[in-house]
């Protein structure tokens, strides 16, 4: 969930680590639901770090747009 005190943040990321069992395909797609579901856009308001096969971990960062958003 999106911490009450979002419009004091100046970041905002999430990183999960993927199971080894699973492969991520690369169709991220990033929203956000209150009363009415809002669709993001890639690079305008957030970036996406895809895993690698090194650490498997996805991170999304939100932009200033993007944090204005949620």
């Amino acid at each position: 969930s999106i911490p009450k005190t979002i419009a004091d943040y100046k970041k905002y990321e999430i990183t999960d680590k993927i199971d080894s069992r699973l492969t991520y395909s690369g169709n991220l797609s990033v929203s956000v639901k209150d009363n009415e579901s809002i669709n993001l856009l890639k690079t305008t308001d957030y970036e996406v770090t895809e895993p690698s096969e090194k650490d498997n971990v996805l991170k999304v960062v939100f932009t200033t747009s993007g944090l204005k958003k949620l």
